[in-house]
């Protein structure tokens, strides 16, 4: 025990003394490099074909905070980029070999100031100058540029290096660089590099500079890596910058160059990015450009946001058998979908039941559109005080089978015809129960008085057994012969609906005859006595 406290102390010790070397290793470094960049800043001032220097940008700031402030290390840093780049990217004719010679200087004598990063950033820029020619190297230098830029406050500064980057490239249509640099610099922030251009880059991505030791380097590479919520937000940035590039693409009419934009990011294994480009997407109106992407992600995305598209994108691909089950499922759901979605769900699924193969998918159609008519027939009741609206809730948004339609909606409340309809569909050839419906439906609509002894008997023997609904019957006199016309159209409607359809043991034509004959009578016989 007290050896292993020996060697905990010794390592505490020598740990304290490496920082305490760092520490005055790098003031010293910085303070030297202080002075050489301000010697090059005053020497740039002066060099024909190089922008002056914004020393008003400096203004204030004194030798202690130059080596020490971060904030004047980011005032400096936005100098030095005017300095080396803008005379380039505005296209004001600066002389390659002066500002190459700058760049070159900065990059050998103040690499704490103007970092790998940077000169992989002015050397991108340099290649963006070229046009279409240069575009391919553009892309490559800029993204090595993008994995130093890790303060998330820069990136999400206005006019950053970032923002320059994808302007720059995007005036080339450099599209895949774009993609890479924003992928990139989204992997500062959480992100990843696999499945893009930036995961061919192995090592570090700095430039070479003379005199700058291995682990040197490898002290400042990583400083400022953004994490937490600025790091989130760095990202959403990087993000939200893209789509804005694929929009411009879309209004400019580059419908093409739109879809390679597209298709670069979606090789990205960056799930946060698809998640992102595809929201962007379905809330622009750009649901039919969205669904052209083959990619597994967007299937899953898809099926936890829209299942409706998510169809769709089946049929586009040509995935009919997905897209049928799936309508089928959605269809059957247990959750409260309504019952108008559920017809379209089964008539989509039978859409694309290739060859038929799932009878069940047909009949599961017939019961949810039976459902409706059912659906119908109780919101009428609903109006009139005859249900209660939750029965009426219940049928809309929740499946049922034919079983609870019939016993638990269309027997309790008088629905002689859907109970026809759901006796035909269910293949019930019950000839008594059919008879008795049929018999129902006739004395709706018949009146329930007579002032003949012997047809009032014959409206009373019809009615016998037969479940009457409350307020059905016809309240006037037989005489009046205003039910003829009820009688007729609901035998006509119902007959027709049912009839043809490979149950036509539900219209029974030897017991209607039967009926309407007899009744026929009764109103000649009253006729005759008139």
């Amino acid at each position: 025990a007290g050896a292993e406290a020996k060697v905990n102390s010794d390592n505490d010790a020598k740990r304290a003394e490496e920082q305490s070397i760092h520490s005055l290793y790098r003031l010293v470094s910085r303070s030297v490099q202080a002075l050489s960049l301000i010697d090059l800043l005053t020497y740039a001032h002066e060099l024909e074909g190089v922008p002056g220097v914004e020393w008003g940008s400096l203004s204030g700031a004194t030798f202690k905070s130059w080596v020490v402030d971060r904030e004047v290390h980011e005032r400096v840093k936005g100098v030095l980029t005017g300095v080396t780049s803008y005379a380039r990217e505005e296209g004001k004719g600066a002389s390659d070999f002066a500002s190459d010679k700058l760049a070159n200087a900065l990059s050998h004598q103040c690499y704490l100031y103007f970092s790998s990063g940077d000169r992989l950033s002015y050397e991108g820029f340099k290649m963006c100058s070229l046009g279409n020619s240069g575009a391919a190297r553009a892309g490559v230098l800029l993204r090595k540029a993008a994995r130093f830029w890790k303060s998330p406050s820069v990136v999400c500064a206005a006019n950053s290096s970032f923002d320059r980057a994808c302007d720059a490239l995007f005036n080339i249509r450099a599209i895949e660089g774009i993609v890479d640099v924003v992928i990139a610099t989204a992997a500062n922030f959480g992100g990843t590099v696999k499945g893009s251009g930036c995961e061919d880059d192995s090592g570090d991505a700095s430039v070479d500079v003379p005199g700058l030791f291995d682990w040197e380097q490898g002290i400042y590479s990583g400083v400022g890596a953004g994490s937490g919520s600025s790091g989130e937000e760095a990202r959403k940035k990087c993000y939200s910058v893209l789509v804005s590039k694929l929009h411009m693409l879309i209004d400019l009419g580059e419908n093409e160059v739109a879809d390679q934009l597209i298709g670069f990011a979606t090789y990205s294994e960056d799930e946060m990015l698809h998640e992102y480009l595809y929201a962007d997407l379905l809330a622009t109106g750009e649901a039919e450009r969205l669904i052209r992407i083959n990619s597994k992600r967007l299937e899953a995305y898809l099926g936890r946001t829209d299942l409706a598209l998510l169809w769709r994108f089946y049929v586009v691909h040509g995935r009919q058998s997905d897209a049928c089950v799936l309508m089928s499922s959605r269809g059957l759901s247990k959750e409260r979908i309504s019952i108008d979605e559920r017809v379209a769900c089964f008539s989509r699924a039978l859409q694309f039941d290739d060859g038929n193969s799932n009878p069940e998918i047909r009949e599961r159609l017939e019961v949810a559109g039976l459902q409706r008519q059912v659906l119908s027939a109780v919101s009428v009741l609903v109006k009139d005080g005859a249900c209660e609206p939750a029965v009426e809730d219940e049928i809309r948004h929740r499946l049922l089978d034919l079983s609870e339609l019939y016993n638990d909606v269309c027997g309790p409340y008088c629905l002689w015809e859907e109970c026809l309809s759901i006796l035909l569909v269910a293949g019930m050839a019950d000839n008594e129960n059919i008879e008795l419906l049929w018999r129902a439906l006739i004395c709706d609509g018949l009146a329930d008085d007579c002032e003949n002894e012997a047809v009032l008997a014959h409206l009373l023997n019809m009615r016998e057994g037969v479940p009457e609904r409350e307020g059905g019957a016809n309240k006037g006199m037989f005489e009046s012969g205003e039910w003829i016309g009820v009688v007729r159209s609901k035998v006509v409607s119902v007959g027709r609906a049912l009839w043809g359809r490979g149950g036509d043991y539900t219209v029974p034509v030897r017991m209607l005859i039967f009926e309407l004959e007899g009744l026929r009578r009764c109103w000649s016989a009253i006729g005759a006595e008139g």
